[in-house]
């Protein structure tokens, strides 16, 4: 799942939402392909969407097993997952890229 919240830029610009979550979805699919070739027996859908990330984790989240991610940051829990931790309707797990 990605979601991206519009920058105030593009929304003054009125950029076409539909044009904008296609090239996030193309993105994410080449994202992911190298590990589904690695590991072909898990299964990941390809969910793209435009808002705000705790919103959108939060409400995913209600048919979700587990919800994980992380940005690389330098601080240890960011403003989204420390949203997602308070308003997910499941299991959450912060997990910080391999070093």
């Amino acid at each position: 799942m990605h979601v991206r919240q519009p920058a105030p830029p593009a929304v003054e610009a009125r950029v076409d939402r539909r044009d904008a979550t296609e090239a996030a979805r193309e993105r994410l699919t080449s994202v992911l392909a190298p590990w589904r070739e690695r590991y072909p027996d898990v299964k990941a859908g390809e969910e793209v969407f435009i808002g705000h990330p705790v919103d959108a984790l939060a409400t995913a989240s209600a048919n979700a097993g587990l919800v994980v991610g992380s940005r690389e940051r330098l601080i240890p829990l960011g403003s989204v997952s420390h949203g997602v931790l308070h308003h997910a309707r499941g299991p959450v797990a912060v997990v910080r890229p391999y070093a």
